[in-house]
């Protein structure tokens, strides 16, 4: 009968899916992602794009904080002539766990980030080749900003993700909200 009984228990402990030990508090993870700001005029050309590495943590209740550096690059039209914009910035945020699948293997995120970093305009050149002034300099940036994230678990440790994230970038003397939308993969450690 205890054999009946240990058989039967194996039959059902193993017809039962286990979950992955997944989003763990202390667990890290290191993000690379890119994307395309969303201007006025020909978002997805002009050599505009956003580039970042970020380092994440999780915490209770499927929480994580991030850091890290982001690139953004973006082109302004001035007649037939292109200014280049770069963004270098260190970022900094919080996600809170806002829905997820029943398994954790597709999870909807939001929450804040804070960003300080450097503006080059034109490379430094103030005057463009038609003998025009540029008003806009280079200079240090500051700003806050939001992000929402939907993530999904490839394997155990690799996930894909898909952002929109705006920021308000202070100190500048172009456009003060940045809009972007990323798409990255996360690798958990």
């Amino acid at each position: 009968m205890k054999r009946i009984l240990v058989i039967i228990i194996a039959i059902v402990g193993l017809s039962i899916p286990t979950m992955a030990q997944r989003l763990l508090p202390h667990q890290k993870g290191i993000e690379f992602y890119g994307g395309v700001p969303l201007q006025k005029h020909n978002t997805f050309g002009d050599g505009n794009f956003n580039a970042g590495l970020n380092f994440t943590r999780y915490i209770r209740n499927y929480h994580y904080y991030h850091f890290g550096l982001n690139y953004l690059q973006q082109n302004y039209h001035y007649n037939e002539l292109k200014v280049p914009v770069r963004d270098y910035t260190g970022e900094g945020g919080f996600m809170f766990h806002l829905i997820s699948s029943p398994g954790k293997s597709f999870l909807v995120y939001g929450g804040p980030c804070i960003s300080l970093g450097y503006e080059e305009v034109n490379d430094g050149n103030r005057w463009l080749p038609d003998g025009a002034y540029l008003e806009a300099r280079n200079r240090f940036v500051y700003g806050a900003g939001a992000q929402l994230s939907m993530e999904g678990f490839i394997t155990d440790n690799v996930v894909v993700l898909a952002k929109a994230k705006g920021t308000f970038l202070f100190g500048t003397d172009l456009d003060l909200f940045r809009p972007s939308i990323l798409i990255g993969i996360s690798i958990i450690m």
